[in-house]
């Protein structure tokens, strides 16, 4: 009985560094396989949608300020600019919901691949077949396309066992691309 005991114990540190290890890999694929099948529901699981707009809600805005730093004052586009800062929020409150998320898995399932919808780009990388995963601490981790450098990443926290897509971080766009 007392050998059960210590086996058990010794047992428990492998078990939750076995879950560590594999936990991640285990939710991005569930997540790709939510979108294979377009399982809005399923996906919408692993995502923290407030932390995600905030992210996406931070992330534009400096696209949005890096680029008007180079563009001409009193220009054409420097008004642009400026009235996209002013909507940025609501563009991404509308287009970083379950519902948006939800007609996008629909879509991609239907047509039997990642649709490319604008502000939606980054997640594509989840239909990439190979993925790099970064551990940030033990609550933490981003994912990227293998090898890809300047690549936007999807960054994951752990809620409690289960991990949750919370932030995007895209690179910084090209000074020749005209991307914003």
């Amino acid at each position: 009985m007392a050998l059960s005991g210590v086996v058990l114990l010794s047992l428990a540190p492998l078990s939750i560094a076995g879950w560590w290890g594999v936990s991640p890999w285990l939710t991005v694929q569930t997540m790709q396989s939510a979108i294979a099948d377009g399982d809005a529901a399923s996906f919408s699981s692993h995502v923290d949608y407030p932390m995600l707009r905030q992210s996406v809600r931070t992330e534009a805005r400096a696209r949005l300020k890096a680029e008007a730093a180079r563009t001409p004052p009193f220009s054409l586009k420097a008004l642009g600019l400026s009235l996209a800062l002013e909507y940025v929020d609501r563009m991404v409150d509308s287009a970083v919901s379950p519902e948006t998320l939800g007609l996008v898995l629909a879509g991609t399932a239907s047509a039997g691949a990642w649709i490319d919808t604008p502000g939606l780009t980054s997640l594509s990388m989840l239909a990439l077949p190979a993925l790099e995963i970064r551990r940030e601490g033990l609550d933490r981790f981003t994912l990227s396309a293998a090898g890809g450098k300047d690549a936007p990443e999807l960054l994951f926290r752990r809620d409690g066992l289960q991990w949750r897509l919370s932030g995007v971080h895209l690179p910084p766009p090209s000074a020749d691309s005209g991307e914003i």
